[in-house]
């Protein structure tokens, strides 16, 4: 934010320069400011560059404008800006751009939000930007002596189409918002400090309509960090538009548009206050789950370590005090958006691969990542040190950290081979929980005496938000008094096995629930946790004969069981995985969500064959969810970013696509394949179930159970096939729906 606080108050600058006709030496200094902080923004984040591109002509345009016409002089200082703001980027950006890798993929994409969430966000600003347009227009033609009722009329004609269009057609509101916006920074505007404000909310309103039509990388993270951008645009904007002096400011508005700002104000400080209150404050939130006194709220970054692995903590401490320069350091490496990586992203030290989805986004090339995930696995796992200096060497490793992550993530053979083989490891610094060496030879100081710390004594409980993990535990018959499908969280999929018994991924309480078909509770295992029976937020599970496969989604990993709860296999390695099918051939499929892809293991869910990757082309997925197998080997995928289903023929050969236009990103839809080719796929977002033949077509829509009621954000399915009974598990209110199928028990 400061960066790009720094942007904005250089193209202000540039426009003022410009519009004063300002000596030659004092418009190319602010040019030169303007495209300097451009680059270092640009730098700093490069999802910027595409707003900083458009931003800087824009500025150029502004202030080649005089309110009323294009001056051929003032057009020719703009331009001779515009030519040193670039220059001043270039020179800033050149020597430290990186060009490895390629352009991140860009498109078109399925996923839109509704107009009420769009309103939900930018509510706010949107009012204040086009209430100040609107009080300009008012004004002008108040000023041309235009009767108070065509006035009215029209102000009453506006405000009933944006709000229409707001809700039905937010991509028409969004360009409808952009050309009004541009005609008043050209027209109405009579400051170049007010026209650049104007042509600033005009760009918020831009990227919040480009959003909705093309994806940069990806649809979530072009919305997350887009709407980021807006958002400053339009606090900026709208303070000077509003809040500013000239006609159109907020002190000129009648009763009505101050009333409407007060309670859109009061809505959006509301949730602000709750959420900061609910994050900080309130008891039992999960992200503030630590033993003793609560910590007070801090800015410190390191803090939470600090309480849940103070070992860690000291060892980070080290490595930011006694280490020079920046050499490689070497961690595990799992998983996005979990604990690996922590090393490097808490000292600034690189190391080999940090988060793989992040380098991927930065155009590096899937099989370099490969390349380097498999080196890191070896250089850990494999117990010989004469293996593994080769590649020490390569990736020019000068300190390997062991700690936590390690320990869980590799074998101990692998491991005790830091501590044996002194010809090339030599311990730098350790703790009770850490050990670091140091690679000799490598890109390091020497080390002549290693630092050793104490800590004290564990606490009872570790601040980690993990839970004691619940070992797998079984009844032969429920308790009569219990609730039906009782004690679930947000529950997602499941499956039936040969007992006709339910399997349910319950995703908020980290566990695999057992339910008989009455709904009584028979047992199951978990715990937030990635140890051998912890879970992270399962999604799905699936029965293959006496095995169980689970989506463990957050732990980004497939975990194989028996059916008496014995562990038999893991792969790890995905991204938020949702779904998992067993199909009659042996293999299982899984849905890959964060990846974009679905891959195909085998019994021992070694060395996947993957199918598929980000896109809108037959076999090309966006954000595949549910995944089901038909009695006949066909495999059917919940493809909710295109808003289809594809149906692939079991050797994984692209067979069809059906459209299923009800779906609406972001969609937890799930899918259930009948004997007859029937497939039964959840709508959450319509709260139904829609049953589909084998050609694809929708032949009924069910939105509740034999007894009557109503579905409630319906995300699994699974059948009972022997009984003829389809489950539908509702995540809305944590129950299970049941509907009796026609024919009789196979």
């Amino acid at each position: 934010m400061p960066l790009f606080l720094l942007v904005a108050a250089c193209a202000l600058l540039f426009v003022l320069a410009h519009a004063d006709g300002a000596p030659l030496r004092a418009r190319l200094a602010c040019a030169a400011a303007l495209g300097l902080a451009a680059g270092v923004q640009a730098l700093t984040n490069a999802w910027d560059v595409p707003l900083l591109a458009g931003l800087l002509p824009l500025t150029a345009l502004v202030s080649a404008w005089d309110g009323k016409r294009f001056a051929a002089r003032a057009a020719g200082r703009a331009a001779l800006g515009l030519a040193a703001a670039f220059a001043a980027a270039l020179l800033a950006v050149a020597p430290l751009w990186t060009r490895a890798g390629g352009m991140p993929g860009i498109g078109w994409n399925q996923e839109r939000l509704e107009g009420a969430d769009i309103l939900t966000v930018f509510g706010l600003f949107l009012f204040l930007a086009l209430a100040w347009w609107l009080a300009r227009v008012l004004g002008e033609l108040a000023a041309k002596d235009v009767p108070l009722l065509p006035r009215t009329v029209l102000a009453a004609f506006l405000i009933a189409l944006l709000l229409f269009l707001g809700i039905k057609s937010p991509l028409l509101f969004c360009a409808l918002a952009v050309v009004l916006l541009l005609l008043a920074a050209l027209f109405l505007a009579r400051s170049p400090g007010l026209r650049l404000a104007a042509a600033f909310a005009a760009a918020a309103v831009f990227l919040i309509l480009f959003a909705q039509r093309a994806y940069i990388y990806d649809y979530m993270n072009t919305v997350f960090k887009l709407f980021f951008e807006a958002w400053l645009l339009f606090s900026l904007s709208t303070a000077v538009l509003v809040f500013g002096s000239g006609s159109g400011h907020f002190g000129k508005w009648g009763v009505a548009p101050r009333a409407a700002f007060f309670l859109l104000l009061a809505a959006a400080l509301f949730t602000s206050v709750t959420a900061a209150r609910g994050a900080l404050f309130i008891p039992g939130n999960p992200a503030r789950q630590h033993s003793g006194p609560k910590p007070a709220p801090t800015l410190d970054g390191l803090a939470y370590l600090e309480r849940a692995w103070p070992g860690e903590y000291r060892a980070v401490l080290w490595l930011r005090r006694e280490v020079e320069g920046t050499p490689v350091i070497l961690e595990a490496q799992g998983p996005s958006y979990q604990d690996f990586g922590r090393v490097s992203m808490l000292t600034g030290l690189p190391t080999v691969l940090g988060w793989d989805y992040h380098v991927k986004q930065r155009g590096n090339p899937d099989a370099e990542i490969e390349t380097r995930r498999a080196a890191v696995k070896l250089i850990y796992a494999n117990p010989s040190v004469g293996q593994v200096e080769g590649l020490l060497r390569q990736y020019h490793v000068g300190y390997v950290y062991v700690g936590r992550m390690e320990r869980k993530t590799y074998p101990a053979a692998g491991l005790k081979k830091f501590e044996t083989g002194k010809e090339l490891f030599e311990l730098a610094y350790e703790n009770r929980d850490v050990r670091i060496y140091r690679v000799i030879g490598g890109d390091t100081q020497d080390v002549l005496l290693p630092a050793r710390e104490t800590l004290p004594a564990p606490a009872a409980a570790a601040a980690t938000g993990d839970e004691p993990e619940e070992l797998p535990s079984f009844l032969d018959s429920a308790a009569g008094d219990a609730v039906p499908f009782g004690g679930m969280r947000e529950p997602r999929d499941g499956d039936v096995d040969q007992k006709g018994r339910l399997w349910i991924a319950d995703f908020a309480n980290n566990r695999i629930r057992l339910f008989d078909g009455n709904g009584g509770h028979l047992g199951g295992w978990g715990g937030r946790g990635n140890g051998t029976y912890g879970l992270r937020e399962p999604c799905a599970v699936t029965i293959r004969g006496d095995d169980v496969y689970i989506a463990d989604t957050w732990n980004g990993r497939i975990q194989g069981f028996a059916l008496d709860g014995t562990w038999k296999a893991k792969a790890a390695g995905l991204y938020g995985p949702r779904g998992v099918a067993a199909s009659p051939d042996g293999k299982l499929w899984v849905s890959d969500t964060g990846n974009n892809r679905v891959l195909v293991y085998g019994a021992d869910l070694a060395e996947p064959r993957v199918i598929g990757q980000k896109g809108s082309a037959p076999g090309e997925f966006s954000a595949p969810v549910g995944i089901a197998a038909g009695p006949q080997g066909a495999i059917y995928v919940a493809d909710t970013g295109n808003r289809r289903i594809q149906v692939f023929e079991p050797d994984g050969r692209f067979r069809a696509a059906w459209s299923f236009p009800g779906w609406r990103a972001p969609n937890e839809a799930h899918l259930e394949v009948d004997e007859d080719g029937t497939v039964y796929a959840t709508d959450p977002v319509a709260q139904t179930l829609v049953a589909i033949d084998n050609s694809g077509k929708a032949v009924r829509t069910f939105d509740s159970d034999d007894a009557g009621e109503h579905f409630s954000r319906p995300t699994g399915v699974a059948l009972d096939r022997k009984n003829r009974i389809l489950y539908v598990i509702n995540s809305g209110n944590n129950t299970v729906s049941k509907r009796k199928l026609a024919g009789e028990k196979r």
